[in-house]
């Protein structure tokens, strides 16, 4: 077993946890929790003023169905708005509504700020090794479990075996 492995496992899911606590708390008064947040953040900054239901899964990287019953909300609540792409009835196109574009020019600089904060303890060099190694991380995750070919594929099930 390697103690090493575990520790920097439980000290990133430890870390995730209290980055996700915090900003939670600040956005419940708004409404909102990460994810719905994320969603406006991601219309918001996207060039051509709306995303498709895949794209928004895309910059928020994930696959989650999650996503859908989150615009939902946003739609029900008058901050983003839905339309049925004309050429394709499959593509829904969503889009910030003005209630939901002073929403989020209000808050995305508010969490911007906090998440400065929250790295505030850590040198500019510090976070850049930290952004390196995070990424390097994460590139592995990606290639050996989320994206595996087969030699990978192979590979995991014979040390998962051991």
């Amino acid at each position: 077993m390697d103690i090493q492995g575990i520790s920097a496992h439980l000290s990133v899911v430890r870390a995730f946890a209290a980055i996700d606590d915090v900003l939670n708390e600040f956005l419940q008064p708004y409404g909102l929790n990460r994810t719905r947040y994320t969603i406006l953040r991601v219309l918001l900054t996207s060039p051509e003023g709306r995303l498709t239901m895949n794209e928004i899964r895309s910059r928020m990287r994930t696959v989650s169905t999650n996503v859908t019953r989150m615009v939902e909300v946003l739609a029900q609540e008058g901050a983003v708005q839905r339309e049925t792409a004309p050429n394709d009835r499959r593509v829904v196109n969503v889009s910030l509504t003005p209630k939901g574009e002073e929403l989020a020019r209000n808050i995305v600089p508010k969490v911007m700020e906090i998440c400065d904060a929250m790295w505030s303890p850590f040198s500019t060099g510090e976070r850049s090794e930290l952004v390196e190694l995070l990424a390097r991380f994460r590139v592995h995750m990606e290639a050996q479990y989320l994206h595996p070919d087969e030699d990978a594929l192979l590979a995991a099930g014979a040390t998962a075996g051991r």
